[in-house]
């Protein structure tokens, strides 16, 4: 099994590929290169400021647009931290705010389920489309 520092380099690499491929406008992404686009938009986020960054940095299309991307069948594990930062986004008519009121909670959950998660999504990544 890898370690968490070994996934969290693999997801990072991946991370870095999909930012050049996007950039490069070479060849369209993949469902898998879509979600961890996005993802990885809310990994740096909450890495360095929590939710409440990601919302203040991010319309709440940004959010939606994760959803979009997301598999519930590829990555099951990311589905409890949806549930969760949509409860928190219902709370209040504010995105930044609702994200503020639910810290720390909400990163906790992030921060629970990222190993799985990551983990399904290097599973995806590797998966003929």
């Amino acid at each position: 099994m890898t370690d968490d520092w070994e996934l969290e380099d693999q997801f990072l690499d991946s991370y870095q590929r999909v930012i050049e491929k996007r950039k490069a406008k070479t060849s369209s992404l993949t469902d898998a290169e879509k979600f961890l686009y996005e993802l990885g938009c809310l990994d740096c986020e909450l890495r360095n400021g929590g939710a409440s960054q990601y919302f203040g940095n991010h319309s709440i299309e940004r959010w939606q647009q994760l959803k979009n991307a997301w598999s519930s069948e590829k990555i099951p594990s990311f589905s409890e931290t949806i549930s969760h930062f949509d409860a928190a986004l219902a709370s209040k008519k504010d995105a930044y705010e609702a994200m503020l009121a639910a810290s720390p909670s909400v990163e906790e959950f992030y921060e629970r389920d990222q190993a799985a998660t990551k983990r399904e999504l290097q599973k995806w990544l590797k998966a003929k489309p």
